[in-house]
């Protein structure tokens, strides 16, 4: 099929600010920067592994990852922290937690526990239940079971941030919780853990949006106070939509994390988060990645442009997950695309 004409799938964030995304087969334009985008992003990769840092807990007087070994696969956030360890049955600490760590338990367990010295306490906890950890105080672990575990710690400030978006609060504490059965916040949790198996492919603005929303959920439902919920102020200005939708086009190679984006429109992550979606009706990760898509139609319309070059000229980690992607929203793979040109 000669001059096949493709659209993305209908998308309300394009919509909104009047994008019509088409391929014109005429453009020649060459992308001259491939290769050095290639090497950045091998360089980028290999720094952030290097620095990665760790869900830890004070053990025998001194800060220490909670759990032993090499992280494999570091988050690709700086401020939500994520990672997957196993139990092992016989094993037993004593810690104390100083930030708010969440553990879901992929699978069931059984395990002692005892917190500020009280009496021991026997927990079974079945598969996708989450435990709330007792920050800042003393407890006492020993495994009955082996079993796997995600376990992420949530920052003081995305907590915050959303406690000031949501309520009228300045601040957060969790309450803690032995184990819980949610089930938004397991899907969120759930979420976190098949993008790590996946090499976090769909990158750090995945990761933003469900950090906004694990904040959201764990303020909205398990906070140690009830503060008054906040009345909603709308969506972006005209101006800061604008802003953000050229800032977006500027930089498409790169990360565009959630916070970068939060000061490109002078607003804190929680309420951007909210008033994007208001604004454009959907995610601000769902949104950059339509216009990733458009961007990679345009350059595969371009001959020389491979399809790796293309993904990582667009701002995927993979060749693989851009193919994913540009096939749900343009209804053909990159190649196929490339065929009917």
């Amino acid at each position: 099929m000669q001059g096949a004409q493709y659209r993305l799938q209908p998308s309300p964030s394009l919509d909104n600010v009047g994008f019509a995304y088409r391929c014109r087969s005429s453009a020649r334009r060459r992308f001259p920067n491939r290769h050095a985008a290639r090497k950045r992003l091998a360089i980028s990769g290999s720094a952030h592994a290097m620095t990665a840092q760790r869900i830890s807990a004070i053990q025998e007087g001194q800060l220490q990852p909670m759990f032993g070994g090499a992280l494999e696969i570091p988050s690709p956030s700086p401020t939500l922290l994520i990672e997957t360890h196993r139990g092992e049955a016989g094993r037993a600490y004593t810690r104390i937690i100083p930030r708010h760590v969440l553990t879901l338990f992929l699978e069931p367990a059984a395990v002692w526990h005892s917190a500020d010295g009280a009496s021991t306490s026997h927990i079974f906890i079945p598969a996708n239940t989450v435990v709330m950890s007792l920050r800042g105080r003393s407890e006492s672990v020993l495994w009955l079971d082996p079993a796997q575990v995600l376990v992420v710690e949530v920052s003081d400030r995305a907590l915050a941030e959303a406690a000031g978006t949501l309520f009228e609060a300045q601040s957060f504490e969790l309450m803690p919780s032995p184990g819980v059965q949610d089930a938004r916040l397991s899907a969120l949790l759930q979420a976190l853990h098949a993008e790590q198996v996946s090499g976090y492919g769909s990158g750090r603005l995945f990761v933003d949006g469900i950090e906004q929303a694990l904040a959201a959920c764990l303020v909205s439902r398990y906070s140690t106070r009830r503060p008054k919920r906040r009345v909603r102020t709308g969506g972006l200005s005209p101006s800061r939509a604008k802003r953000l939708v050229d800032h977006i086009q500027a930089h498409i190679g790169s990360p565009l994390p959630l916070d970068e984006l939060a000061a490109c429109a002078g607003l804190s992550s929680s309420y951007l988060s909210r008033a994007f979606r208001e604004t454009f009706s959907v995610t601000p990760h769902d949104f950059v990645l339509d216009m990733r898509i458009k961007r990679a139609m345009e350059l595969l319309a371009q001959p020389g442009n491979s399809i790796l070059d293309v993904a990582q000229l667009c701002g995927f980690q993979t060749q693989q997950h851009f193919s994913r992607i540009f096939r749900q929203r343009v209804g053909v793979s990159p190649g196929q695309f490339c065929r009917e040109l």
